[in-house]
């Protein structure tokens, strides 16, 4: 079994770790607050996040959360 990202997912994991990096100075807050991260989602939802596992002719990338 091969355990090593194709070049696709290696392509979403540094694309979403950068968001995550931009985004992370707000979690103390937020954790503190016990509120929600609109900015940090919104961030996630422009990129695309939602369309992982989305079938393909529903305009995703035909993917899944495993």
């Amino acid at each position: 079994m091969d355990f090593l990202f194709s070049e696709f997912q290696k392509g979403l994991y540094e694309d979403f770790a950068r968001i995550g990096e931009t985004v992370t100075a707000n979690v103390e807050k937020h954790d503190r607050d016990a509120s929600f991260d609109f900015i940090a989602w919104r961030a996630l939802s422009d990129a695309g996040l939602w369309r992982i596992p989305v079938p393909k002719d529903l305009g995703g990338l035909g993917g899944s959360w495993q």
